[in-house]
């Protein structure tokens, strides 16, 4: 759901690029990807006003503290195979608000104080802003500050939250099969075992063994190797 600057932040290339080449490919994968960025959601379909998807719900959850709320699809489009739920309610004794994302495993996010204010933008109005500390200088001052969200941001904390829980399934049930792991470099995960026990095969399967709620996922654990040392 990024832009250009997006674009250019990440691309070690694009130098080479011009604002019309870059825009040009993002439009047409936008395009070709019409539920991904329907599940990302906003607050407008071609220019009139319509929450949907995550942002939509999350913005929902927001406007009626205490109500569950789920991304919804645009008028005319399927409704979304996938549940995310989201909810404001009081976080632990502090009496404060927070914004809870439900994930598919149950386990929930959490944005403390969220807070709606208008944007100045026509078709996406809204703002949306939480409490939270940071400590990337890039997102501004550090320590404990109010910081914007929207849909792209929300959408990556869900990838990468779920991306997370079933890693961390495939890491509990290699424990359980004796390959206890030792570090973690990212999406990498290593496990130290005794000489000639084991194998990079059963590793892989044990990643690749979904849990319940993610059954029938096509997801694959695959490029393992085996060494004294860890390298990269």
């Amino acid at each position: 759901m990024g832009w250009i600057g997006a674009w250019r932040a990440f691309d070690p290339e694009s130098g080479s690029k011009s604002d019309d080449d870059i825009k040009s490919i993002i439009v047409k994968w936008r395009a070709a990807s019409p539920r991904i960025v329907a599940l990302a959601g906003g607050q407008s379909i071609n220019w009139q006003p319509e929450l949907h998807g995550i942002e939509g719900a999350a913005i929902e959850a927001i406007q009626t503290p205490g109500r569950v709320t789920t991304p919804h699809a645009p008028s005319g489009m399927a409704p979304f195979p996938v549940r995310i739920d989201f909810q404001v309610r009081d976080f632990g004794q502090t009496g404060r608000p927070a914004l809870f994302m439900k994930l598919p495993s149950g386990r929930e996010l959490t944005y403390h104080q969220p807070r709606l204010s208008d944007s100045g933008r026509s078709w996406a109005p809204i703002r949306i802003t939480y409490m939270t500390e940071n400590t990337n200088p890039k997102y501004g001052p550090l320590g404990w500050v109010p910081m914007d969200t929207y849909s792209g941001r929300l959408w990556e904390n869900w990838v990468q939250a779920v991306a997370h829980d079933i890693q961390r399934h495939g890491v509990e049930l290699c424990k359980a099969a004796g390959y206890p792991m030792v570090l973690g470099v990212y999406d990498e995960d290593v496990f130290e075992v005794p000489e000639g026990f084991g194998s990079v095969e059963e590793v892989e399967r044990l990643m690749a063994t979904m849990p319940d709620w993610a059954a029938g996922w096509p997801i694959r654990a695959a490029g393992g190797w085996a060494g004294f040392r860890y390298r990269k």
